[in-house]
């Protein structure tokens, strides 16, 4: 498992020696992605629905530590998703059941 703390500082060191504030938000959160170790051809997957996550939220006032944590939750949320999914499509698909 990977240390919270580590991830999110691997996230904010992916950022701050940007002018993140002026990035797109989408670019910001492939930055972010990345840096926490999804391959570039899987960071696609997860842009549109992390980057929900700045959605009416004025995040350029806030810190990189603040915001990241916000995409890192968003995404925790999205990957959890995914698992309970799988889970369920496989309970649903269970023949023996």
């Amino acid at each position: 498992m990977v240390d919270p703390a580590d991830r999110l500082a691997r996230a904010r060191a992916a950022v701050e020696p940007y002018r993140w504030r002026q990035l797109a938000p989408d670019r910001l959160v492939r930055h972010v992605l990345i840096a926490v170790g999804h391959p570039p051809a899987e960071v696609d997957r997860y842009v549109e629905v992390v980057t929900s996550a700045l959605d009416g939220l004025p995040w350029r006032r806030l810190t990189a530590g603040a915001v990241c944590r916000r995409l890192l939750d968003a995404l925790d949320a999205c990957l959890l998703g995914e698992v309970w999914f799988e889970l369920e499509l496989e309970w649903l698909l269970d023949e023996s059941a």
